[in-house]
């Protein structure tokens, strides 16, 4: 969750500086990511665009250097790679500016529909709810943070199935949520 850019990129401006954070990660720390095993990043989350349109790009950059498979934000909103001898289709979606919106329904059904097409696996991801100790239980509706519409990961998730992925990974609220088989 954050930017790659060793300095400058366009700070966001903060409505509330209380519970405001802006996260932005040296380039030499991204090559740990590949030493670890990392394959597939999602770079939509609501730090995406902490330093704006300069950050998001380099942080792309920095991945595409290291060839780390990314999707989720505007300019690279799925990835189509292999792994082992499997094609993996991989697309992730935010509330967050920057990235691709979870609340444009018909963009997340012809995506996925689009993967699963030319696709073995196709993962899905959302950072989506709310956040905090207060908000550990899934409610089946619509959730918000700090007035932001984080959408109803239920539904989310299961339209995700419903149109061809096969794993659904869900995150954002920082604390441990439910897991559903469906």
């Amino acid at each position: 969750e954050g930017t790659v850019l060793n300095n400058g990129g366009d700070q966001k401006k903060c409505n509330n500086p209380k519970a405001c954070y802006l996260f932005r990660s040296p380039e030499y720390l991204t090559a740990h990511l590949k030493t670890s095993g990392f394959d597939l990043l999602s770079l939509a989350n609501n730090h995406a665009n902490d330093f704006g349109t300069v950050g998001r790009l380099n942080t792309q950059s920095v991945l595409d250097s290291l060839q780390i498979n990314h999707a989720g934000s505007q300019e690279s909103p799925y990835t189509l790679t292999k792994i082992g001898h499997l094609k993996i289709g991989f697309c992730a979606f935010a509330p967050n500016r920057g990235t691709v919106s979870i609340h444009d329904y018909d963009n997340l059904k012809k995506t996925i529909i689009y993967l699963d097409s030319l696709s073995d696996i196709v993962i899905a991801s959302f950072h989506a709810g709310a956040e905090g100790k207060n908000h550990r239980n899934v409610t089946g509706k619509r959730e918000f943070y700090y007035g932001e519409d984080r959408g109803n990961v239920s539904e989310l998730a299961r339209l995700m199935i419903d149109h061809g992925a096969d794993v659904v990974l869900g995150h954002g609220p920082h604390v441990v949520r439910a897991v559903d088989i469906y």
